[in-house]
């Protein structure tokens, strides 16, 4: 008699999803990376200052070895992901100041308001030295994960699987904490 074998369900999408938790992780700490360097009154040093926070959290959340990338060149592929997600609401907030602001001047005067093209070239530059910088400078962050892994075990003496559990958790509570830190930061 013949029994009808059952179908094997096909792998899902979602079964991936644990290797892409850092860059969704890090993609949505860009929100409020973005919102802290939109603000109006700092100077160019707290903005640095702000990406560097940004890069570090970031790069605290992307796990070269989750990821399972070949090289460098690859991991710089996945972080520029967090990058664009930075620089599309960094663009998004200054394109609704820029029409905003002609569309204001143009309903409140009778003359043609003149389009400051230099301007908006000197920003797009500046945006697209972010988005290029931003991208190796998180996945140089994210390589310093291994290394404290490997210090963590020799000094410790312990053994691989443990010290990685405690890295994992660590982790995890970091994502939390970067994501809180992110927001308290964008909305002080």
């Amino acid at each position: 008699m013949d029994v009808a074998k059952p179908i094997e369900p096909e792998p899902s999408i979602f079964g991936k999803l644990k290797e892409f938790e850092g860059i969704a992780t890090a993609s949505i700490l860009a929100v409020p990376g973005a919102v802290c360097l939109m603000k109006t009154r700092i100077d160019p040093n707290t903005a640095i200052l702000y990406w560097l926070l940004f890069v570090v959290l970031a790069g605290i959340c992307i796990d070269p070895q989750e990821l399972e990338v070949d090289g460098f060149r690859e991991l710089v592929g996945w972080c520029f992901l967090p990058s664009l997600a930075l620089v599309l609401v960094l663009s998004f907030r200054g394109a609704l100041d820029y029409i905003f602001k002609a569309a204001v001047l143009t309903v409140a005067s009778v003359h043609p308001i003149p389009r400051d093209a230099p301007w908006i070239i000197r920003i797009g530059g500046l945006y697209l030295f972010i988005f290029l910088a931003t991208a190796p400078a998180v996945a140089i962050a994210s390589l310093a994960r291994p290394m404290f892994l490997s210090v963590g075990t020799a000094l410790w003496k312990a053994e691989p699987e443990k010290v990685e559990t405690l890295e994992r958790n660590i982790v995890v509570i970091l994502r939390i904490l970067a994501l809180l830190i992110g927001a308290l930061m964008a909305f002080r």
